[in-house]
C-alpha cells in the first residue's frame, strides 16, 4: 500500500502528486528517557506560511501595511488525541478542570469553552486541543513516575513547542503555557517553571495583552472573551511574582501594572456569562469594595510587586524608604483585614491564602529595608521577636492548617492552590525557631502541625515535599546569629 504525503514545492508547482512506501513513514512518538523525542521520531510536517518578521523588526511598517498574521491549522497529532480523546472525553476533562483548578486559577471562560470551542459542530482546532491537554495536565495528582516524565507533560511541552514554531498566536496557546507553568511551579520543576513563566510574559507582551504595542491576535468576539484575555494576563503577572517569593530582589519579566489597570470582574458572574452594571474596578479602587476572588488575588499581587521594588531599592534615601514602608504597611494591613473577613463570610479564605503569605513575607523585609543603604543580610533566620506581626501571621497560617487538617470544612485536595505552600513553609520555620530558642511548647506543636499539613499537601503538589526537605536541612544546619 502506498501513502500520500504532503507535496513538495516542485511537485506542487507541476500539479503532480507524491507517493511513498510505508517504510518511509516516521515512527510513532514515544517519550524517551533522554528527552521529549525518541531517537527515531521526526518532527511533524506543517505547511507553515512565513511569519511576517516585520512585526518584530519594524512595528510601524507592520501597522501601516495592515499585514495579517497567518493562522496555522495543522492536524492534531495522534499523541495528543490519544490523551484527550473525542469531544465527549474533552468535555469531561474540562468539567474536572472547572471543579478543581478553576477555583484558584479562573482563566478559561466556561461558557465560551463549552458553547463554542468544544461545540460538536465546531471544527477541531489545534490550539484548543493543546488547551484541553494542558487542562488535563493541571488536574493531575502526583504519580509514581517523575512529574517531568508523565505522558501528559511530555506531550504538552512538545505540542506547545510545535505550535510556537508555526508562529501560532491565540489566547488558547498562552492559556496552555500558563497551565504548564502551574504544573511546573506546583511540582517544583525548576528551572523549567521560571523559564516557562518568562516565556508566557514574552508571549503575552508580543500579543498585546499587556496593553502596549500591536496585538497579534484578532479582536475579541465579545465581552466574555475580552474578560478572558484580561484574566490570562493577570495570571502571568501572578506567576511572575510568585515564582520570585524565594528571591524578591530578582528582576521580574513583566512591568508593574498601572493603577488604572482594570481588575477581573466577579468570578461567578463571568462563569455564568452575566454582565455586571457599573464601572469596572481598577487597582486604584478602594480595597474595601466587594470584588471577586481573582480580583482580590490581583490586588495582592500588585502590592507584592510594590514590596519587591521596595526591598530591591538600595539607592533611595532612608527618609523616603521609611515613608514608603509606612504606607505599604497600612495598605497591607487593610487588605489583610479584608481577606480575613471575606474568609469568614464568603468562604474564600483557603483560595486566597497567598494574601496571607504576602503578609508574612513582606513585613520583615519592610522592617529591614528601613536600614536603607546596606546590603541584604545573609542571615537565614525566620523568627525575630522584634517583628511580632510575622508571628501573628504564622499563627493565622497554623489556624487555617488546623481547620484543613480537621476536615471541619470538607475541602477537596484537588482544589488546594499551590500558592499557599510558601506560607506554610515560612510559618513552620518561624514556629520551629521560636520553639528552639524559647522552649515554647505551643510553638513546637504549631510547627509539627504545619509539617503534617505539608506532608498531606504533597499528595497534591510535589513542591510541598521540597519545602519539607528544605525545613529538614534548616533544622540540621541551624545556628545562632
Amino acid at each position: 500500500m502506498q501513502l500520500t504525503s504532503p507535496k513538495t514545492h516542485d511537485v506542487a508547482r507541476k500539479n503532480l502528486s507524491c507517493c511513498y512506501s510505508p517504510g518511509n513513514t516516521p515512527p510513532p512518538f514515544t517519550p524517551s528517557s533522554d528527552g521529549y523525542f525518541s531517537s527515531g521520531a521526526q518532527a511533524p510536517v506543517f505547511e507553515t506560511p512565513k511569519f511576517p518578521a516585520v512585526f518584530f523588526l519594524d512595528a510601524n511598517v507592520f501597522r501601516k501595511a495592515q499585514i495579517d498574521i497567518p493562522r496555522i491549522e495543522a492536524p492534531i497529532p495522534r499523541y495528543v488525541l490519544d490523551l484527550i480523546g473525542e469531544i465527549s472525553e474533552q468535555r469531561a476533562i474540562a468539567a474536572k478542570f472547572f471543579e478543581t483548578v478553576h477555583s484558584f486559577m479562573p482563566i478559561v471562560a466556561k461558557t465560551r469553552l463549552y458553547g463554542k470551542l468544544l461545540n460538536p459542530l465546531a471544527p477541531r482546532r489545534n490550539d484548543v486541543a493543546l488547551l484541553i491537554l494542558c487542562m488535563r495536565l493541571s488536574c493531575m495528582m502526583p504519580a509514581e513516575v517523575p512529574m517531568t516524565r508523565t505522558s501528559e507533560y511530555v506531550a504538552a511541552k512538545r505540542f506547545h513547542a510545535e505550535l510556537e514554531i508555526t508562529g501560532a498566536f491565540s489566547p488558547q496557546v498562552l492559556q496552555s503555557n500558563v497551565l504548564i507553568a502551574l504544573y511546573e511551579y506546583g511540582h517544583a520543576i525548576y528551572p523549567a517553571a521560571y523559564l516557562t513563566i518568562g516565556a508566557c510574559a514574552r508571549y503575552g507582551i508580543s500579543s498585546g495583552l499587556d496593553g502596549t504595542g500591536t496585538s497579534q491576535m484578532r479582536s475579541p468576539c465579545d465581552w466574555i472573551e475580552a474578560e478572558e484575555r484580561k484574566r490570562i494576563w493577570w495570571a502571568v503577572l501572578i506567576f511572575d511574582r510568585c515564582v520570585n517569593l524565594g528571591n524578591p530582589t530578582r528582576t521580574l519579566a513583566t512591568q508593574e501594572p498601572r493603577p488604572s489597570a482594570v481588575l477581573p470582574m466577579d468570578d461567578d458572574s463571568w462563569d455564568q456569562g452575566i454582565t455586571t452594571s457599573g464601572e469596572p474596578f481598577t487597582l486604584a479602587s478602594p480595597s474595601s469594595l466587594k470584588i471577586g476572588r481573582f480580583a482580590r488575588f490581583a490586588q495582592a499581587i500588585f502590592l507584592l510587586g510594590r514590596v519587591y521594588k521596595h526591598v530591591s531599592d538600595f539607592t533611595t534615601s532612608k527618609e523616603f524608604l521609611d515613608e514608603e514602608a509606612t504606607q505599604l504597611r497600612r495598605t497591607l494591613q487593610a487588605l489583610a483585614k479584608i481577606v480575613d473577613i471575606e474568609g469568614q463570610t464568603r468562604k474564600i479564605q483557603f483560595c486566597t491564602q497567598v494574601a496571607l503569605c504576602y503578609r508574612y513575607r513582606i513585613y520583615p523585609n519592610i522592617s529591614d529595608s528601613i536600614l536603607a543603604k546596606r546590603a541584604p543580610s545573609p542571615d537565614i533566620h525566620f523568627w525575630d521577636p522584634s517583628i511580632p506581626v510575622a508571628e501573628s501571621i504564622a499563627k493565622e497560617a497554623a489556624r487555617v492548617s488546623s481547620v484543613f487538617m480537621s476536615r471541619k470544612y470538607p475541602f477537596p485536595l484537588e482544589q488546594v492552590s499551590p500558592f499557599i505552600l510558601h506560607l506554610f513553609y515560612s510559618s513552620q520555620a518561624i514556629f520551629w525557631e521560636k520553639a528552639r530558642n524559647t522552649g515554647s511548647e505551643s510553638a513546637a506543636e504549631a510547627a509539627e502541625l504545619l509539617t503534617r499539613t505539608l506532608k498531606v499537601l504533597e499528595e497534591r503538589w510535589k513542591v510541598a515535599g521540597e519545602y519539607l526537605e528544605i525545613l529538614q536541612a534548616r533544622e540540621l544546619t541551624y545556628f545562632d546569629s
